[in-house]
């Protein structure tokens, strides 16, 4: 059974897929697009825990940022 953290890091990166796919952009732009995608009832996905989501999503980019 998978763990809220893997979960949340699995619909982190498919929101920063998703993301990437509408185009070139920089890593500002594309977190926040991400972000964007994070929302309750999108027509798209069925998100679950958002705000751990959104957390492990900044948090990869700060780290990401860092490298």
């Amino acid at each position: 059974m998978a763990t809220d953290r893997e979960i949340a890091l699995e619909q982190a990166l498919v929101a920063v897929f998703d993301a990437a796919s509408r185009g070139q952009c920089s890593a500002e732009v594309l977190l926040a697009r991400a972000t964007e995608m994070l929302v309750p009832n999108h027509p798209r996905y069925n998100w679950q825990n958002i705000d751990q989501t959104k957390s492990e999503l900044s948090s990869a980019f700060a780290t990401g940022m860092m490298g």
